[in-house]
């Protein structure tokens, strides 16, 4: 795989982050870090499994 084809496969996750990180900040203040932590950690468990 080339850098280009590289890069352009992780730009998602990096806009992804410079968006989720605000919000995530202000959560963890408004409701406490137990609440997000334990909402982040329940929400791949609901997700479908990609095994194959």
């Amino acid at each position: 795989m080339d850098p280009l084809h590289a890069r352009l496969l992780l730009a998602p996750q990096a806009l992804g982050s410079a968006v989720i990180t605000p919000l995530a900040g202000r959560l963890t203040d408004r409701h406490g870090l137990r609440g997000v932590v334990l909402a982040g950690s329940g929400s791949p468990c609901s997700a479908p499994s990609r095994s194959s």
